[in-house]
């Protein structure tokens, strides 16, 4: 096995008696099989969930979400809103130092949060900090994050790993290329070694200002091949499987030496349709497309029961959801919209997608081309390892040549990041995620109204009326919502899952 775990009792003796201490929880090593190599550790330039989740054990944010949602102090010990909710003051705390031993404070935090406005930074979540502005010291423990307007999911946002507090003294040493592969933040672990393609090594920071970590390294061990992942976790190659592929359900639940969870997550599965790019600048070909692809057998059959259906384009755990509808599965009436729009005799569209990225990628989109085939889209598939992928969808509009592009979306559970992020006119690529290109004036406005509106029983009617438009636009092939599955050693003990597609492994022991 390629990790050894061991809880030692402290035993103190004496002349006369023998004293005994609890139990103190070690681990050498625990190793994790994932999918995919980051495109990134930099917090402000990462757009992905599981790259997030490895940055959130290296990095910290000032305030952090527990598994229910609820936001609690972390390196800001409290913070206040102001009256016209426009300023967030927060109090940092003290007596915390970075990895590279220099000292968190205002001036520091300050820089980090900079960076997720500063023009020169790509910053593909840039939608979670809306109308942020300016960053303010007040003294050298408190600082004061200015909004233009104001708006409603701000605080959710500075938990977020984009939001991480880093050291300005390693990032202006070494510059934004190598703190981007080896970031020094605050948090319980630090980076050790990054082996492009293969894994990368976390090291137990043994000067943490909290509780110190279990687990003495992390190794993340990149594993595209998801069956692979499987056999790992059964042959004790590894602690965890991260995302092991649907069939391999049964397998894993009937071995005696591995723990299944498959939970819930917040990850939307979609198909962004290039609205900008003919023949999917009509909505009645999207909407084809929609009824065509059968979700729900997707979700069954492929899945083995690991995603629900969607019926509107957010979860059903966010806060803002509504169910919409359904686009039921339906061949013939995709095949009559089609004959509306003017192509009877079929169409071919280019269909990008990752491989190890999303739970059986490969195999879910082969299937929507087979259902799009039985009504008479010809549809050409072209498979890619995760950071050309990046590459491919991060295109702007007048070089993205393809029709078709698979993702999931996992952010925090408020309809801004999926509605805004995934929608909105000014997150088009490359700065942003709006893969379909999506430009709809009523349903701008409708989510910018959203986001400055503090009463929540008026944000959900706006977000009913925002779900409403895109769900009959249809600039998305509507899929289901993922299920986080993970394979972990049945020994393996103090792992903390969040719906959000993400677990820590800070108290990560073994029984």
């Amino acid at each position: 096995m390629s990790s050894r775990f061991k809880i030692a009792a402290v035993l103190l003796f004496t002349a006369f008696v023998v004293l005994s201490f609890a139990p103190v929880l070690q681990a050498e090593m625990v190793s994790v099989a994932i999918g995919i190599d980051p495109e990134t550790m930099d917090p402000v330039q990462q757009g992905t969930t599981l790259v997030a989740m490895m940055l959130s054990h290296v990095t910290e944010t000032l305030v952090y979400m527990d598994a229910d949602g609820e936001i609690h102090p972390h390196l800001a010990e409290d913070w206040s809103i102001s009256e016209d909710n426009r300023e967030y003051t927060f109090y940092i705390r003290e007596g915390v130092e970075f990895h590279d031993g220099s000292e968190l404070n205002a001036e520091a935090v300050k820089f980090s949060l900079d960076r997720i406005i500063d023009p020169d930074i790509s910053t593909p979540l840039i939608g979670f900090y809306g109308p942020m502005s300016e960053v303010e010291v007040v003294d050298e423990y408190t600082v004061t994050v200015k909004f233009d307007e104001p708006f409603a999911p701000a605080l959710m946002g500075f938990a977020w790993p984009t939001a991480a507090i880093i050291s300005p003294q390693t990032y202006e040493e070494v510059g934004i290329e190598d703190f981007a592969r080896h970031p020094v933040g605050t948090g319980p672990f630090e980076m050790s070694e990054w082996s492009a393609g293969e894994r990368l090594t976390m090291e137990r920071n043994e000067n943490y200002w909290g509780e110190n970590a279990v687990p003495e390294r992390i190794e993340w061990v990149v594993v595209p091949e998801p069956g692979t992942r499987t056999a790992m976790v059964i042959a004790g190659d590894v602690d965890i499987a991260y995302q092991p592929p649907s069939p391999d359900i049964p397998r894993l639940e009937a071995d005696p030496g591995v723990a299944l969870h498959s939970v819930p997550s917040t990850r939307i599965m979609h198909i962004a349709l290039n609205n900008a790019l003919e023949p999917l600048d009509d909505y009645r070909v999207r909407q084809a497309l929609n009824y065509a692809v059968d979700s729900e057998a997707i979700a069954e059959s492929i899945l083995m029961g690991a995603g629900t259906p969607n019926d509107a384009p957010l979860p059903d755990v966010f806060f803002g959801y509504q169910s919409i509808g359904e686009y039921d599965y339906d061949p013939d009436r995709a095949r009559e919209l089609l004959a509306e729009a003017g192509y009877e005799d079929g169409l071919e569209l280019d269909f990008i997608h990752p491989s190890g990225r999303y739970i059986l990628d490969v195999q879910v989109s082969e299937t929507v081309q087979s259902f799009l085939a039985d009504v008479g889209i010809d549809v050409n598939l072209e498979t890619m390892d995760w950071p050309t992928y990046q590459g491919m969808i991060s295109r702007p509009v007048d070089e993205a040549d393809h029709h078709m592009a698979l993702l999931g979306w996992g952010p925090l559970p408020d309809a801004h990041h999926v509605l805004y992020s995934m929608f909105h006119s000014s997150q088009h690529p490359p700065e942003a995620f709006n893969l379909p290109f999506y430009d709809n004036e009523e349903f701008d406005n409708l989510i910018e109204e959203a986001s400055r509106t503090l009463d929540e029983e008026t944000r959900i009617d706006l977000y009913y009326d925002a779900q409403s438009l895109v769900w009959e636009e249809a600039p998305w092939i509507f899929l289901y919502t993922q299920n986080m599955v993970l394979g972990i050693d049945q020994n393996l003990q103090g792992v903390e899952i969040y719906p959000w597609e993400m677990f820590s492994l800070t108290g990560a022991y073994t029984d």
